[in-house]
């Protein structure tokens, strides 16, 4: 699997072509955790050139939208198509993310969102902060996958509380 990265805007964006298999499921993992550690506010996954989608390469997407939301950045994914389209919608994953049918779609989307999240003149706190990153998220909330009698439930907490599983 190939990746190409890029940032536009504060978003930075992964360009997915190939197979997400085991392979490309490590790399896409690596990619996505240095993408978001870099500070960026939200992370467009476009997979409109992927050819295959396998069941590792969804608990890879949603380890990527854990990550995202622990570093309070959006996660999009765009250019879904087909049978991968089709097991989001059957799986109910297609509530779990974003999703647009193409880039420039998901980032006329986050460019609204970003202007509705501006710090009002004299707040105190800088957009950069408000809008959060890494490593200014000690409010946010981390995510946590619970597997259990065949499902899978998200479950909020707050960084400071143990983890339930």
């Amino acid at each position: 699997m190939d990746i190409i990265e890029h940032q536009l805007g504060g978003v930075a964006i992964l360009h997915l072509s190939g197979l997400l298999d085991s392979r490309g499921c490590q790399a896409l993992a690596v990619k996505s955790v240095f993408a978001l550690d870099n500070g960026p506010y939200a992370l467009l996954l476009d997979v409109g050139e992927l050819g295959y989608l396998t069941s590792e390469g969804f608990r890879t997407l949603l380890y990527v939208r854990q990550q995202a939301a622990e570093g309070q950045a959006k996660l999009a994914i765009c250019g879904l198509a087909g049978s991968a389209l089709e097991v989001f919608k059957i799986s109910g994953l297609r509530e779990c993310f974003m999703l647009y049918p193409d880039s420039e779609t998901a980032l006329a989307a986050f460019q609204d969102d970003k202007r509705h999240r501006a710090v009002p003149a004299g707040s105190g706190n800088p957009p950069s902060k408000q809008l959060g990153s890494r490593r200014h998220g000690e409010a946010a909330q981390a995510v946590v996958l619970q597997r259990g009698a065949g499902r899978e439930r998200v479950v909020r907490r707050q960084p400071d509380e143990p983890s339930p599983i």
